[in-house]
């Protein structure tokens, strides 16, 4: 993941979710990958689903 550039994580998070892919709103809830993200109003978004 782009350790230190959050926004361009999520820029890249976003059409991965689309995708039928291992990656999943749950998956992100639980990973611990994405630590650095949490807190972060559009990772929460992304996390629940929305």
């Amino acid at each position: 993941l782009f350790v230190g550039d959050r926004e361009k994580a999520l820029d890249t998070l976003e059409p991965l979710l689309r995708m039928p892919y291992y990656l999943s709103p749950g998956w992100l809830r639980i990973d611990p990958t994405f630590d650095r993200l949490r807190g972060n109003p559009r990772f929460e978004r992304l996390a629940a689903g929305r």
